[in-house]
């Protein structure tokens, strides 16, 4: 299956277009972490966790790139005030 690149979107210029940020972090020694603060995927009618980890920072994010594309995300989802909800593109990440 051919991926249309024009459909694609760099992880890093989603969190920029959306405004919400993106955490890396190393959890322990060699174990990182990713996930956008404050943010939860909606799986049906539940909302479940979004991080993904990895060896790397690059893996980290190319795990969260696959468990967050084309799926929605909510943002402050406990906050009726500050919630969002976004429906996430494909997405990739090349650093």
């Amino acid at each position: 299956m051919k991926i249309n690149k024009l459909l694609v979107e760099n992880i890093l210029d989603f969190e920029k277009k959306i405004g919400e940020k993106l955490v890396v972090e190393e959890r322990s020694k060699g174990k990182f972490f990713a996930d956008f603060e404050h943010c939860e995927l909606k799986q049906g009618f539940f909302l479940i966790s979004s991080y993904e980890t990895g060896t790397s920072v690059k893996s980290a994010v190319k795990n969260l790139c696959k468990k967050i594309s084309n799926k929605t995300i909510v943002f402050y989802a406990m906050v009726p005030s500050k919630s969002k909800v976004i429906k996430v593109p494909l997405l990739e990440y090349n650093q």
